[in-house]
């Protein structure tokens, strides 16, 4: 639970209790008919004017507030510059069988480390590629596949349907990524977490990955 929180519910509490004081005692303040008005009447309200996965969503954003977790940046700092020199000397998908603690980063690990699809695509031969990756001047990433000779990468293209495609000197055009989506039974049901990410709950129901044109993706 974060400090912050328990000091200030702490804090509000006494002022409120403080004012009561001042005006008389607690109890001119204390009217069940009014608690019923406003309390009763703010949830009927709520329910008329929300869906219903939103109001139970509720609780969780209200968990959120009291308790904190969030990893600390300097836990996540040495974690991140880990995991990018395992992938720059072994490739990403060496980050599968990492240990994450951090909920939203192991996400996001597994969903670069799934839709990865490098080997054949549809053609034959073995359609293996090599990244260089290297500071300022370094050479371009070669390539070996049957009918071809070793060539260099000119340039990259998306498809509609999510598929990165290479463009080689020597007349290849090779796809060797796809890029994945992931869908929720209820999207009013993710709880954001602030910056623009969201964190699945109860409501919102286990993710769905797939490739962009199949199934229920875009």
């Amino acid at each position: 639970m974060d400090l912050g929180t328990v000091v200030g519910l702490v804090l509000a509490f006494a002022l409120i209790a403080s004012a009561m004081m001042l005006g008389g005692g607690i109890a001119p303040f204390m009217d069940a008919q009014s608690a019923l008005i406003v309390i009763g009447g703010t949830f009927s309200a709520t329910m008329v004017c929300q869906k219903l996965p939103n109001v139970k969503a509720t609780m969780a954003l209200l968990m959120q507030a009291v308790f904190d977790k969030t990893s600390p940046m300097d836990e996540l700092i040495p974690v991140i510059i880990h995991l990018a020199a395992k992938a720059r000397k072994e490739g990403l998908v060496s980050l599968k069988g990492e240990t994450i603690e951090d909920l939203f980063m192991a996400r996001g690990v597994r969903l670069g480390v799934d839709v990865l699809n490098f080997g054949p695509f549809g053609g034959g031969g073995s359609g293996d590629v090599t990244i260089q990756f290297g500071g300022a001047g370094s050479t371009v990433n070669t390539f070996s596949r049957d009918r071809f000779d070793p060539g260099t990468l000119q340039s990259v293209s998306i498809g509609l349907d999510g598929v990165l495609s290479g463009q080689f000197s020597n007349g290849a055009n090779i796809n060797v990524a796809q890029l994945g989506l992931a869908v929720f039974p209820n999207l009013e049901g993710l709880v954001s977490i602030g910056n623009n990410r969201s964190i699945e709950s109860d409501v919102s129901g286990q993710p769905l990955y797939g490739g962009p044109t199949t199934g229920n993706f875009g």
